[in-house]
């Protein structure tokens, strides 16, 4: 008897109606994800990241560094023209000789990453002239050639704690 209900349960089912139903279902699944697909290859889109590290030399280690990465982590090559600093959420320091693995204005391809770093150091003097001391939020930003302004998230940066 339980055969005899499943199958005409299944035959309810197989019916021409929820066949085509099932077909444009499939179809809308479809491309809803090409569409969204295709968005995400023509986005530009660029992750900054701020963090510490030293320059090595050789054998010898240098002098300690605040690194500013930006990554395309799109398909679309970004032109990249300014890189800085937003101190406390407030003011902003452009670094205006950059120095790293790239010269400014560069066009950064997809999937790939460029460097730029800030002797710790030469940041504190300039923090404390522009009367910033103690600890400062900062973040590193860097600006594209459309205009659009690329952030990372903040991170803590002590003047007095500085090598």
């Amino acid at each position: 008897m339980v055969k005899i209900l499943m199958g005409s349960f299944a035959t309810d089912l197989l019916t021409r109606e929820n066949i085509t139903l099932a077909i444009a279902l499939w179809g809308a699944v479809l491309a809803t994800y090409k569409v969204i697909s295709d968005y995400r290859k023509n986005v530009r889109n660029i992750k900054v990241e701020v963090s510490y590290g030293f320059v090595s030399m050789g054998n010898r280690v240098g002098p300690n560094i605040l690194n500013i990465q930006a990554i395309n982590t799109g398909y679309r090559n970004v032109t990249l023209n300014s890189v800085g600093l937003i101190l406390n959420n407030k003011g902003q320091l452009i670094i205006m000789d950059p120095q790293g693995n790239v010269q400014l204005p560069h066009t950064l391809e997809g999937g790939k990453s460029c460097i730029i770093y800030k002797e710790q150091s030469n940041l504190s003097q300039q923090l404390k002239k522009n009367g910033l001391s103690g600890e400062v939020t900062i973040k590193g930003f860097y600006t594209s050639a459309t205009g659009k302004v690329y952030k990372s998230k903040s991170i803590k940066f002590n003047t007095e704690k500085v090598e």
